[in-house]
């Protein structure tokens, strides 16, 4: 029943009122029916409560009587009732968990079973190793069982020296001495039985002592080398792997520790004693200089008071234990309603996985049907492939006819190099090339899994050289689309269309080994180029393309792919490349670490492919990168010193941002929940400003040279030597040019020094260039919700690119998740 002792067994709630039930009734016991002393209580106090929190503690006694604990924790200023701080103890099998009742309750009162005679290395002396590993407190009575003579304290069990030298962190060990309980619990009193009620009215004396330490280490050591000189009989110990110790090493270590805690034990033992002598002394002296009736009465007196107090502290226990009550049955009810929703909805989804299990079926059974009619019809597509690439063989070279019927001709012929080399001679052609390549290769080269590995392994092994790598790099990004896309005119529709697409690129066991070898080669090269600085997203993109392509995910670690896709997600098709690698149930570890890294734009569209908008909130994710923004804007702006420089380079990392956000927002038609009214007037305004900026510099410069050749408002070079009086004239104002500021309500400014603080008055005869002025245009205004990082330029530009392919579709409908229409720019 070891499932009791957890804390979250029912939220913890019967533990608590086990424990502070107890603990109540031992506290009102030691402290108005028995007359209780304690001597360094401030020291055990100070353990339970402050003590490190990984550092574990172990305290051991004698055992006087079987309710020594928890009468023994029942002192003053002891935190008797906390669950949390209350220890963990071992108690005897045969007598604390006798039937399932008794187990039950004693597992709430965090008790750990122990058989005796079972040995050190029972299965629960591991449990209590766990609670230790934990950090938490242990109680253990070493002499094994009950004794109620006033004699030396017998020889200690092995039991607690070996969970002190088997913990990971040695425990705090602290000794305790305690004299009483056996008069409180006498073992012969009724008949020779213990009676049913403790018994009230006696003096019980608790003595703890200080903390014990062990060197463990060179106890250890001198254990090796003792048990190669003393005999010691073999009990079938297991050898220490940790510590190299063997069983009689472990027998010396164990007495020795064992020796010491007795002898400690022994010595609190002989204070309890004198201290107890000294008590009766002192009370026989206060009797009989004192009136016998005064003391009697105000000793009712104050026991009546505090029999009062006790009862008023068991009413509010009981109050207590009747909210607890209460919330309990307020849990199991919700618990009930709970599991009542999900077996409905289990049944539900029982029900869907019929249904859909019945149409595999079908599905299954018509395909079976069909497999003979589709393995002729391939066989005859390979025999027609094949006589046409014979004959293309044939014929004389020719450098004329159509980019279509070229692009067949390479690919008939399953010729790499020329196909590689035309494609870069026709990449202003690149329209047609896209729809024309998939085409050609789906339908008339005869392996085109091997054409486009021919051609990437050319890639790959010059990829040291610099001539030609850019076109040779492009190239294969277009072979490795056009070999993931079905030929057009070839795919049937629905989810034939994906079994006739994989089908139609079938890739061999052969061909699939020479693809992971090429990309293992591939692999060390990115490594290498990432000690250099990093790849390109492209080429990380194409890598990730082969993987799936070619089905050679496996062969890689999980890790180094999932690596590769946080630090480089700006890419459009990352998101479902990520999917089709196989990174479904991890997606949201791969969504998190890109939000850690600030990259707020690309963590909402792997969301929307993922399908996880539920847990990361676009709208959430947009207005933390806004609010990153704005500081990122900021901090430009303060360590340039609000220059001309800091400024158009705040303005460009806001506009970028803002653009991405928009790009964002129209992508997955969130413009219901995330307004971009505002955002799309600020980029207009912030485009214009860009515009006016170059404007100006356009004009200054146009300026100087005019001066240089003597034209314009400033007097030749040389008339300088003999008079300013042109100055203070015709200076410019270094803040003409720019608009008026623009002011919407309820928004905040980016913090600019004040514009008086800059230079002197014109006219003055200081003839220094002043600091240039935040233009006012961008000093007023910050959207709502701005913040976020710096884009990184992938969602907010449009550049040329191919059209996305549909993973989803080439896998299957297998994931569950439908495909995602919209593109995004990489």
């Amino acid at each position: 029943m070891e499932w009791a002792a957890s804390p979250e067994h029912l939220g913890g709630i019967p533990r608590k009122i086990v424990i502070a039930a107890v603990g109540a009734f031992a506290k009102a016991f030691t402290s108005f029916l028995t007359s209780t002393s304690v001597h360094n209580s401030e020291t055990l106090i100070h353990l339970v409560r402050h003590r490190s929190p990984r550092v574990p503690l172990i305290t051991v006694s004698n055992h006087m009587s079987t309710l020594d604990d928890p009468l023994m924790w029942g002192f003053r200023g002891f935190p008797t009732t906390d669950a949390r701080l209350a220890r963990w103890v071992l108690a005897a099998e045969d007598v604390c968990f006798k039937n399932t009742v008794f187990s039950y309750f004693f597992r709430l009162g965090k008790c750990i079973p122990i058989t005796r005679g079972a040995g050190i290395y029972q299965e629960h002396m591991n449990e209590a190793l766990d609670r230790l590993s934990d950090g938490g407190w242990l109680h253990m009575f070493p002499e094994g069982k009950v004794s109620q003579a006033n004699a030396p304290i017998r020889r200690l069990k092995w039991g607690t020296a070996s969970l002190i030298a088997r913990a990971p962190i040695t425990p705090i060990v602290l000794p305790i001495v305690h004299c009483g309980f056996e008069k409180v619990m006498p073992e012969k009193s009724f008949f020779g039985r213990r009676p049913p009620f403790p018994l009230c009215n006696k003096d019980v004396r608790i003595v703890i002592g200080d903390p014990i330490e062990f060197d463990l280490t060179r106890l250890r050591q001198t254990a090796k080398s003792m048990s190669r000189e003393l005999p010691f009989p073999s009990v079938g110990w297991p050898d220490s792997s940790t510590h190299g110790l063997n069983a009689a090493a472990q027998q010396w270590l164990y007495t020795n520790i064992s020796d010491r805690i007795r002898n400690v034990m022994q010595s609190l033992r002989s204070l309890a004693n004198t201290l107890t002598k000294v008590r009766c002394l002192s009370a026989a002296a206060a009797a009989s200089a004192s009136y016998m009736a005064t003391a009697e009465a105000a000793m009712s007196t104050e026991r009546i008071q505090k029999a009062f107090e006790a009862i008023d502290a068991e009413k509010a226990l009981l109050a207590n234990c009747s909210l607890l009550y209460k919330n309990t049955s307020s849990h199991f009810s919700s618990l009930q309603h709970s599991l009542l929703q999900k077996s409905q909805t289990l049944e539900s989804k029982h029900q869907a996985l019929d249904s859909h299990a019945n149409q595999a079926l079908e599905s299954l059974n018509l395909r079976e049907q069909s497999i003979s009619d589709r393995e002729s019809a391939a066989i005859a597509r390979l025999h027609h492939q094949q006589e046409s690439a014979l004959s293309e063989l044939q014929k004389p070279p020719s450098d004329q006819g159509s980019l279509p019927e070229s692009l067949r001709s390479f690919c008939r012929k399953m010729d790499s190099g020329g196909l590689w080399r035309f494609l870069v001679a026709n990449r202003k052609d690149l329209a047609v090339l896209k729809t024309e390549m998939s085409l050609a290769l789906g339908t008339e080269s005869v392996d085109p899994a091997r054409l486009v590995l021919d051609a990437l392994e050319d890639f790959v092994l010059q990829k040291n050289g610099k001539a030609g790598l850019s076109d040779q790099r492009w190239v294969c990004g277009v072979l490795l689309r056009a070999l993931l896309s079905p030929a057009a005119g070839d795919k049937p529709d629905g989810d034939e269309g994906v079994v006739a697409a994989l089908e139609m690129h079938g890739v061999s066991t052969s061909i699939a080994e020479r693809a992971a070898a090429t990309a293992e080669v591939w692999k060390g090269k990115i490594d290498e180029k990432e000690g250099e600085g990093g790849v390109g997203p492209a080429e990380v993109q194409m890598f990730l393309q082969m993987m799936v392509a070619f089905g050679i995910r496996s062969k890689f670690d999980e890790e180094f792919l999932k690596k590769l896709v946080v630090k480089y997600p700006s890419r459009r098709e990352m998101g479902k490349l990520a999917t089709e690698l196989g990174f479904g149930e991890k997606m949201a570890d791969i969504i998190d670490e890109m939000v850690k890294m600030g990259k707020e734009i690309e963590a909402v569209y792997f969301a929307h492919e993922a399908g996880l908008t539920e847990k990361f909130s676009s709208v959430a994710l947009l207005k933390a990168y806004l609010k990153n923004t704005r500081k990122n804007a900021s901090n430009i702006l303060k360590n340039g010193h609000y220059s001309q420089a800091a400024t158009e380079e705040a303005g460009n990392v806001e506009l970028n941002s803002l653009k991405a956000i928009i790009k964002c927002v129209e992508d997955h038609k969130l413009e219901s929940v995330f307004s971009l009214e505002t955002h799309k007037r600020r980029v207009s305004q912030l485009e214009k400003a860009k515009v006016d900026r170059k404007k100006n510099k356009t004009t200054k410069s146009k300026n100087k040279r005019d001066r240089g050749n003597g034209v314009g408002a400033f007097p030749p070079a040389k008339a300088g030597r003999f008079s300013h009086h042109w100055e203070a004239s015709s200076r410019p104002n270094p803040t003409s040019g720019y608009p008026g500021p623009y002011n919407y309500p309820s928004q905040g400014v980016y913090e600019v020094p004040p514009a008086g603080s800059y230079g002197a008055p014109f006219g003055s005869s200081f003839r220094g260039q002043s600091p240039t002025v935040l233009p006012q245009q961008y000093s007023s205004y910050v959207p709502e919700n701005m913040g976020g990082t710096q884009s990184s330029g992938s969602y907010g530009t449009q550049q040329p690119s191919y059209a996305g392919y549909d993973y989803n579709a080439a896998a299957g409908a297998s994931t569950g998740i439908p495909p995602y229409q919209s593109s995004y720019p990489h």
